[in-house]
């Protein structure tokens, strides 16, 4: 049995961003404390908090005068101080807000609306400002907040471990919790590596937060909502070469646009033969000529798209499935490369880019009767680039 003096003031699950934070703020008010903060890997911030986008938010998003409002302006001055302090280093940035299309405008008026309650300046920006400054981005129109910075909150964390393990709390790294006993004076943590007890327990588990109510008894029905983030790395813009493409991104480039297209094919043969069914590629006008933009290794899978769109209708012929192709020019789409309407302007007959739905109409017309007796055929989309 633990003595009194073997028992924590205050066991802190979880040594991200979150419970290192808590940590600190609770052994600054009370140096006495005895406090232990414990995590299943092997150091800090090993999850969501070395994981995420790393943005210093500078509070323009919440409903004005909420918690979250005020809680987010604090943050952002509080983070940047304790870097300022700890010689860690952060960058003042700042964040576009984008508004791709007309549609939304309105809520890029209303976030500027919020962003104003909440004390934050914020600074409209045109399409040609827009354009100027982010040459990669497309849009009609953002919003930039020079408030918004930012971070390694990993280092921040790792800086954190260092300063409280100085003064005495300690950390145990490689232990998950696996049980919680709360009892009349004191709570009985259990882990992979042992048990301890504590006065007090704060759960700073992230995503494992459901799990530990779950344990704790106190909410069964608390269920955390994972959702996945996703980031774009902005490509190198200079033309990736036959010569100068690994040779891994070349064959990687083929399955996807060649490769998967053929197994698809033979995957769903059977079916395809049993409806006389129809084929519709998606070739380019990359697979035609030298493009600016496009890869070799693109326009190389393209080119072998349209071939093999050729061998298949000759193959299948006599078993009434169809197989045709598409190959679009310069479509008016969110990742259009800046240059196009250079391309348009100097290379396109009708002098303007395509829009998606006529590129839709015409895969529609390939795939229904009304295209019975055309197979093997490839129809261009690009408004005469081609010619």
């Amino acid at each position: 049995m633990q003595s009194s003096s073997d028992i924590y003031d205050l066991a802190i699950i979880g040594a991200g961003i979150v419970g290192l934070a808590t940590a600190h703020f609770l052994h600054q008010s009370a140096p006495d404390r005895k406090i232990v903060v414990i995590d299943k890997e092997s150091g800090p911030g090993l999850h969501q908090t070395g994981h995420n986008s790393g943005v210093i938010h500078a509070g323009i998003y919440y409903a004005p005068g909420s918690l979250k409002a005020k809680l987010c302006t604090a943050g952002a001055k509080a983070t940047k101080d304790f870097c300022d302090t700890h010689k860690i280093a952060y960058e003042n940035c700042g964040k576009l807000i984008v508004a791709t299309d007309a549609s939304e405008l309105s809520a890029l008026d209303e976030l500027e609306r919020r962003a104003t309650q909440n004390g934050q300046v914020v600074q409209p920006v045109s399409r040609e400002e827009l354009a100027e400054r982010e040459p990669m981005v497309l849009g009609v129109q953002a919003l930039f907040s020079p408030a918004s910075g930012i971070v390694d909150y990993g280092e921040i964390c790792r800086v954190l471990h260092r300063r409280l393990e100085s003064s005495g709390v300690d950390f145990l790294f490689g232990q998950a919790v696996t049980g919680l006993e709360e009892r009349t004076d004191n709570t009985v943590v259990t882990t992979s590596g042992g048990a301890l007890s504590t006065r007090l327990v704060v759960a700073c588990a992230g995503l494992q937060a459901d799990r530990i109510a779950a344990l704790s008894g106190v909410a069964d029905d608390f269920r955390i909502i994972p959702f996945r983030g996703e980031y774009y790395r902005v490509a190198d813009r200079s033309r990736m070469n036959a010569v100068n493409t690994p040779i891994q991104t070349f064959l990687d480039v083929q399955h996807v646009n060649l490769v998967a297209p053929l197994m698809l094919c033979q995957e769903l043969i059977e079916p395809l033969r049993r409806a006389k069914g129809s084929v519709v590629n998606v070739s380019s006008i990359a697979a035609q000529q030298v493009h600016p933009f496009a890869g070799a290794a693109y326009a190389v899978s393209k080119s072998g798209l349209t071939t093999l769109t050729r061998e298949l209708a000759h193959e299948l012929g006599d078993t009434g499935v169809r197989v045709n192709s598409v190959a679009p020019g310069e479509i008016e789409t969110s990742i259009l490369s800046p240059g196009t309407q250079e391309i348009v302007d100097r290379q396109v007959p009708m002098r303007r880019l395509g829009r998606p739905e006529e590129v839709a109409e015409v895969v529609h017309f390939l795939a229904s009767t009304q295209s019975s007796y055309v197979t093997g055929s490839e129809i261009p989309i690009n408004g005469g680039q081609h010619i």
